[in-house]
């Protein structure tokens, strides 16, 4: 099996593009068009350029301020980057503190960062179907880079497709994992999101459009089609399967 980590896929550049012929392009993270496909978003607010890139700011983990959500999803996202595979289920929590000691060791986690992660999820994450399936893939891609331009009227669904036929909107994202299992390609995404009323399937299903951009980045990278799409809440162990 090959496997990949750290944002190289075997023999393929992470950063590919799509081949467009020279047009207008705007810089979009596949995360935010859920928000510009909220009845709320203002399409006026958009900057007026040719260019628009979303950018996060880093987070400050040495501060002796609170580990906000993002930064511990940060953090619980670099974990799963590094998870070994093949862990058995009876050993996992054991095997996620030793992950997260040697983490700290190699100066990718700080102690801060690993006090934030909690290792009974990730190690629940070990007990899952998904887990076994993307420990016997053939290839696997995690937290890979990647941009890709499709028609901007996919991108703007509300939009008039007249105004933006010919126009190109840039996808830029990090798969947080994809396997592929021989038969199949599938796409995870992990969430740190609390969800209180336990209504994981509605909770999903706001991501829906980012990971349909993202399946619609890999098959033109790839040239292949994505087969399965999941979410996977890492604080309760609950996944579903969007497409």
């Amino acid at each position: 099996m090959e496997r990949t980590a750290g944002g190289e896929a075997d023999g393929v550049d992470g950063s590919s593009a799509l081949d467009a012929p020279p047009m207008r392009e705007e810089t979009l993270d596949a995360s935010d068009l859920e928000e510009m496909r909220h009845p709320a978003f203002n399409p006026e607010d958009v900057p007026d350029s040719d260019y628009w890139t979303y950018r996060m700011r880093r987070p400050r983990f040495m501060s002796a301020r609170q580990m906000t959500a993002a930064e511990r999803g940060t953090a619980v996202h670099l974990v799963m980057q590094h998870l070994p595979l093949g862990i058995a289920p009876d050993s996992a929590e054991a095997e996620v503190e030793a992950l997260l000691d040697r983490l700290i060791l190699q100066l990718i986690l700080t102690p801060e960062q690993a006090e934030a992660v909690r290792s009974v999820n990730i190690a629940g994450f070990c007990r899952t179907a998904l887990y076994a399936r993307m420990s016997g893939a053939r290839r696997l891609w995690r937290e890979w880079p990647f941009s890709a331009g499709i028609p901007a009227a996919e991108a703007h669904a509300s939009a008039n497709p007249d105004e933006l036929a010919g126009e190109t909107a840039l996808i830029q994202g990090v798969l947080d994992c994809l396997f592929d299992d021989g038969d199949r390609l599938v796409l995870v995404d992990y969430k740190t999101d609390a969800v209180p009323d336990g209504n994981w399937k509605e909770a999903a299903e706001k991501h829906r459009f980012q990971m349909e951009m993202y399946a619609r980045a890999i098959e033109g990278i790839l040239g292949r089609k994505v087969d399965e799409g999941h979410i996977y809440f890492v604080a309760s162990g609950d996944w579903e399967r969007l497409y």
